[in-house]
């Protein structure tokens, strides 16, 4: 029997919608503001240390306290169709609803650091959200260095780059140079249903993005300096062509088979990487047929996996020690938005 779909009151949703909206904020089993939020001109806000989430908000029986987000979501969630909430003689938010009568425990305004977003200073779109989805795989979690786990957000496009695989996604909006957006924000931003809709910027240390609503995610910007992207690509000479038909769906066949995690390109076909070759011919190894392929290189599975589902032409055959690639050409665009380069391997 399918179990009855949970009812709660129009009131309870709409809070729900800005705390689970503000859970992006927060975190568990760290310092206490971590897990907390605070009220503060008509926004329920988090903080976590390098992102600040807030999200408009009109129940004024919040605005005294600082109550713990996953205890409040968890009570709202569980309230059915009545809800109200007061602060108990403790300082703590008693929550009441259909069936239920919840506390949950909140901390003092003054053990919340007093985080703000930065001015609208410019109009974004969605088209923000889309670069980072395609540059989110190149992004480590953490690294040594700034390049490699963060995107470069600047005017009119944005990178990533994993040490060997460079992308740029153009986006078209006139932005402020070098700014280096963390992995978990990029991936927070990207993930937001809202539509993306203005741009802020301390002039320093930290950015906002806008959302359709008032909502809004603050970051800080990673510090140090990235490698020349623009000079990787002014150097790279090899000039893209259309992929031969099974030019993937080869380097899937015989990834498993190659002993080094390479691919190499021979005349018609594609073959499991070079260490498999002993002095008296193949010692083990796979081949796949790919019509048109031209013979030379060695390239890396991984590499050429994470170009696959942006990459529509690529130049594999030159003896450039780069292969730049373009990604696909939207109707009614003249230019593709993506285009990046891997390294290839020494054969």
């Amino acid at each position: 029997m399918a179990g009855r779909k949970k009812t709660i009151s129009k009131t309870a949703e709409t809070l729900a919608k800005a705390l689970t909206f503000v859970s992006a904020g927060i975190e568990e089993g760290k310092e206490t503001y971590k897990a907390h939020c605070r009220i503060v001109n008509g926004y329920i806000v988090t903080f976590n240390g390098t992102m600040c989430v807030g999200h408009p908000i009109e129940e004024n029986e919040l605005a005294s306290v600082c109550p713990h987000i996953p205890t409040l979501i968890s009570a709202i969630n569980k309230s059915g169709k009545k809800l109200s909430m007061a602060v108990n003689d403790k300082g703590n938010l008693q929550v009441t609803g259909e069936n239920i009568r919840a506390i949950v425990p909140c901390v003092s305004a003054d053990q919340m650091p007093p985080v703000m977003p930065d001015m609208k200073i410019a109009e974004l779109s969605d088209a923000i959200k889309d670069g980072f989805k395609v540059l989110l795989p190149l992004v480590a979690e953490d690294a040594d260095r700034i390049h490699e786990m963060s995107i470069l957000l600047r005017a009119n496009s944005m990178v990533a780059v994993n040490g060997q695989v460079m992308f740029e996604y153009w986006h078209g909006i006139d932005l402020p140079p070098g700014l280096s957006i963390f992995k978990n924000a990029a991936k927070t931003i990207a993930t937001t249903p809202e539509k993306l809709e203005g741009f802020g910027w301390n002039g320093r240390s930290t950015v906002t993005f806008w959302f359709e609503g008032g909502a809004f995610i603050q970051t800080a910007l990673g510090e140090g300096h990235w490698p020349d992207v623009d000079g990787v690509f002014a150097k790279t000479v090899g000039e893209p062509a259309d992929l031969p038909p099974g030019f993937f769906d080869g380097i899937e066949a015989v990834a498993s088979f190659s002993a080094d995690g390479g691919v190499v390109f021979d005349a018609d076909k594609v073959r499991s990487g070079y260490a498999n070759y002993g002095p008296d011919g193949p010692v083990y190894g796979a081949t796949y047929d790919v019509p048109g392929l031209v013979g030379k290189h060695v390239f890396s599975v991984k590499h050429l996996k994470l170009a696959k589902p942006v990459c529509a032409k690529i130049d594999y055959w030159s003896d450039d020690e780069r292969a730049l690639f373009f990604g696909p050409v939207a109707n009614g665009e003249t230019m593709p938005k993506i285009r990046g380069v891997i390294m290839k391997r020494k054969s």
